[in-house]
């Protein structure tokens, strides 16, 4: 059987351990293979070239990731080789999302064609890797098949944030190319290019620290750089360690780059990965077994897939012995069949050795499994069921047949499911519809839908979903914190204040839940408290432009307007284009008197946001102050076009005519600023001086004591009205 171990390919004992035999090639009837899994691939996941972002973590990786805004400069290259970002360090990950918005923009279309494409790269790399190594280019053409159109490995292209994923899967699989032409014919240069292509694809992904076990599993089969049964059948162990030690010395390298990837990866993740009183061990080993247990069955039949499947209330005992007992008995059979079978025994040890990093027993998150997770690992039982097929045909054609009718027939079966798998990406609706529909008592689910239509400004559609998700799961920060939000959009703020406390005692570092609590308490007029609030969040998440614009919101809020300016200068270095932040550096330069400075800030922030009525009548303000009242006139005048009902800047424009001459003008103004709002001070008293200039001295009169009514200590209004010789109300003692 090709691919399988012969006496004449092994080493002899002490030997340096490389085989040079000619590396096989793949026929043009491999390649016709090869093109067909492509283009079947290619339409499958075409849809997701039209699809949009979905609300878990697209946001993170692209819309509301700093490194995409700022264009592919050298500095946002050394931020991100040098971050950690989202809980990772995977510079190269950062790398490709950012030349893609440099590219195509930040549209989603662009992100999930670049995923496809580079899951269709490591189709084709993985399909010439077989080939290499073993010669057999159909049973590598139907590996292929099933890693390119198995619905367990849609999330992993459909989704934009997982290009991690598929980025470093293609040095995965490059790397096994190239050590397939070290191993298989002495190359160094293969050896190194293995070694270069596995450092960036750690660099894009830490899942990538189990390859250098994967190579060695590859020196049993197909290399047989290793006798099969090496430690047991009787020989002695110095035996068997001097036939593995080359192997294990020419791989240091590579096991030298993994534990540093693994010790960055454990620091960057750092407050995401749960604790052992959240997460019990026992818990953690029970789910490990579940999940793998699982994985086997969803590889046979991929029903009910979903995006998060949570973790059960209470250890699956009885759940985990059974995986248990089946697990044990497929090593035992790999095991025993080793020698007539090496690829059994060799696909089983890749499939769990490449789940164990995310196995769960160093918990990151509080899902159970992920489809994703299988991306790679399934490749060993895709290699078990290719070459077990192939030898329970053998020789004979009938058989052979039959087999690869039904290798074809599984290959189109799993087309379909995956297919129908890949709409279920296509936006955030589709997302948690379906995960709602295939999941129950998920509080992940019930949160994402309810997020989500709050997201859509269907706040009280979203109460519902939010409450069940609390019921289902007391202890989750983010539904209360959500479901806040959802409160304070219907105008309920005691409730929405309690509900960022509870968040905030669950988990007293979440920054979001700071901020949006800092974000009430400043509307409440409670700056003191929002700026303690806005502080805490910066402490936890630093970068945030929007916390930083918060904070000087409330500490120009508190008359701090030097250190509000500092503020927003900080969340303009952090997001040169926020608009917002550009808008209240001008009011803060403004307050402070730097009135040519605030005209400067007012006008980018207009260039970046033109239709915001606030900014045109603050800009308005600040070039009447400087004179300019032509000017001045023209904003307000656009203010009212964008908000006809802004009162404050019906009484600027009119006090700002009346100041050129123009009262017959600005009187309907200032009468609508006070049909707007009758309890302002101003509207009445500019309307009392417009009118008084025209000789209504009566009406004048009314406007002055409607002022004084208003505020009694009002003594512009006490003065005008003395001038037309009317009696002023006597103040409240």
């Amino acid at each position: 059987m090709k691919g399988s171990s012969t006496s004449r390919d092994r080493p002899r004992a002490g030997s340096p351990a490389v085989v040079r035999t000619r590396t096989p090639r793949a026929s043009r009837a491999g390649l016709v293979l090869l093109a067909a899994v492509l283009a079947l691939t290619a339409y499958v996941y075409w849809p997701v070239g039209g699809y949009d972002f979905v609300s878990v973590d697209d946001s993170v990786y692209v819309t509301a990731n700093p490194f995409l805004r700022g264009g592919l400069t050298w500095t946002a290259v050394s931020g991100a080789l040098t971050s950690t970002y989202a809980h990772f360090w995977h510079p190269l990950t950062l790398l490709s999302l950012m030349l893609d918005a440099a590219l195509f923009g930040t549209a989603p279309g662009a992100f999930h064609v670049t995923n496809l494409l580079l899951h269709l790269g490591s189709t084709v790399l993985l399909f010439l890797a077989l080939v290499r190594m073993t010669g057999a280019a159909g049973r590598s053409a139907f590996v292929a098949a099933l890693f390119a159109l198995h619905p367990l490995h849609v999330e992993s292209v459909a989704w934009i944030a997982e290009r991690k994923d598929v980025l470093s899967t293609v040095f995965w699989m490059l790397t096994i190319w190239a050590w397939a032409g070290y191993a298989g014919k002495g190359r160094r240069s293969s050896y190194w290019v293995a070694l270069v292509s596995f450092a960036l694809g750690l660099m894009a992904k830490p899942m990538l620290v189990t390859l250098p076990v994967t190579l060695l599993l590859l020196d049993v089969w197909p290399f047989a750089r290793v006798t099969v049964g090496g430690v047991t059948g009787g020989r002695r162990w110095a035996s068997a360690v001097h036939e593995w030690l080359p192997l294990v010395r020419e791989k240091i390298p590579f096991f030298a780059l993994a534990v540093a990837a693994g010790t960055a990866a454990i620091f960057a993740q750092g407050a995401a990965v749960a604790s052992l009183e959240a997460i019990p061990l026992g818990m953690r080993v029970a789910n490990a077994l579940v999940a793998t247990g699982t994985y086997l069955v969803e590889m046979v039949w991929p029903a009910g897939l979903t995006v998060f499947y949570p973790m059960p209330a209470a250890p699956p005992v009885l759940a985990a012995l059974a995986s248990l007992v089946v697990l044990a008995g497929i090593t035992a059979a790999a095991w025993r069949l080793r020698i007539r079978a090496p690829y059994l025994a060799v696909g089983w040890a890749w499939y769990l050795v490449t789940l164990l990093p995310v196995s769960g027993i160093v918990q990151v998150g509080s899902h159970a499994m992920a489809d994703r997770y299988t991306y790679v690992p399934l490749l060993g039982l895709f290699v078990m069921a290719a070459w077990g097929m192939a030898d329970l045909a053998g020789a004979e054609r009938t058989r052979q047949r039959l087999v690869r009718g039904a290798a074809t027939v599984a290959v189109l079966a799993l087309a379909v499911a995956a297919r129908a798998q890949v709409t279920t990406w296509k936006d955030s609706t589709a997302l948690w519809e379906h995960a709602l529909a295939v999941t129950s008592n998920s509080y992940y689910a019930q949160h994402g839908m309810g997020s989500l239509l709050r997201e859509q400004g269907r706040a009280s559609e979203a109460v519902p979903y939010l409450r069940e998700s609390i019921r289902l799961n007391p202890r989750f920060p983010d539904s209360h914190n959500n479901l806040g939000m959802a409160l304070e959009a219907l105008g309920r703020t005691d409730e929405a204040v309690a509900e960022y406390v509870e968040a905030l005692r669950i988990d007293p570092a979440m920054a979001l839940a700071h901020n949006n609590l800092g974000s009430l308490l400043l509307k409440a007029g409670r700056a003191d408290e929002a700026a303690s609030q806005f502080m805490e969040a910066l402490r936890q998440s630093p970068d945030v432009a929007g916390v930083r614009d918060n904070l000087g919101q409330a500490r120009t809020a508190q008359g701090r307007f030097a250190e509000a300016q500092a503020d927003y200068l900080e969340a303009l270095r952090l997001q040169p284009d926020f608009a917002a932040a550009h808008a209240h550096l001008g009011d803060a330069l403004a307050s402070l008197g730097k009135r040519d400075e605030a005209v400067a800030q007012y006008r980018e922030s207009l260039r970046l946001a033109p239709a915001v009525a606030d900014t045109h009548n603050n800009l308005g303000v600040a070039l009447g102050a400087l004179g300019r009242t032509g000017e001045a006139i023209a904003e307000f005048q656009e203010t009212l076009r964008l908000d006809p009902e802004q009162a404050q800047a019906h009484v600027n424009l009119g006090f700002a005519l009346a100041g050129l001459g123009r009262t017959a003008e600005a009187i309907p103004h200032l009468a609508e600023a006070i049909r707007l709002q009758p309890n302002l001070e101003q509207p009445h008293l500019y309307l009392g001086w417009a009118l008084g200039g025209t000789g209504r001295t009566a009406e004048a009169a009314e406007q002055f004591r409607e002022v004084l009514r208003i505020n009694p200590n009002n003594q512009d209004a006490r003065r005008s009205l003395a001038t037309l010789g009317g009696r002023a109300p006597q103040p409240a003692r």
